[in-house]
């Protein structure tokens, strides 16, 4: 996964860099998670796994020779205080934002950060309609609820046909494709 990030970043970096004037001393990186709710762990691994690799592009000499600053914040996967952090990144100017963890804190902020020119990955919202209605500045590493119970039903038939298997719901909606 960190590699994952770590290639993302890059070529969004690559992507980006052409338009960072010579003036700047800085790039600034948003990271936009779960740090207190429902997703914690997810949005902690996230920060971390960024912060790694924005330490080691800054080890490299940084972004077209500008170090790379991250400004993290809470979103507590809850769609008001993502609209919050949102525009928060809007305002203190960051080119690319890694996150939201939460499929419907990355729906509620997609189109802030069209708007703004922002780029933004997501390392696990799941829901299709992210990437299928997020615009064309949204993107993921993670794979689609839609698609997710397939590619595991598939995969238990491959490798798993001779054992007995247990298939659980817990009732929650999360991967319900909708």
């Amino acid at each position: 996964m960190k590699t994952i990030i770590l290639l993302c970043l890059i070529s969004a970096f690559i992507s980006i860099g052409w338009g960072i004037t010579a003036v700047q001393a800085e790039i600034k990186i948003g990271i936009a998670g779960d740090l207190s709710g429902s997703a914690l762990t997810a949005g902690e691994q996230q920060e971390i796994g960024a912060l790694k690799a924005i330490d080691h592009l800054n080890d490299k000499g940084g972004l077209l020779g500008e170090k790379i600053v991250a400004i993290s914040a809470d979103d507590a996967c809850e769609r008001q205080q993502a609209k919050a952090v949102a525009r928060q990144m809007v305002s203190e100017g960051v080119v690319f934002v890694v996150g939201h963890v939460c499929s419907d804190a990355s729906l509620a902020v997609s189109n802030i950060y069209e708007e703004a020119g922002i780029i933004m990955i997501s390392s696990a919202s799941t829901n299709p309609k992210v990437t299928d209605e997020g615009g064309s500045n949204v993107f993921r590493v993670i794979g689609r609820d839609d698609q997710q119970g397939t590619i595991a039903g598939n995969y238990l038939v491959d490798n798993h046909s001779k054992e007995n298997i247990a298939i659980m719901h817990d009732t929650t909606t999360y991967s319900l494709a909708k």
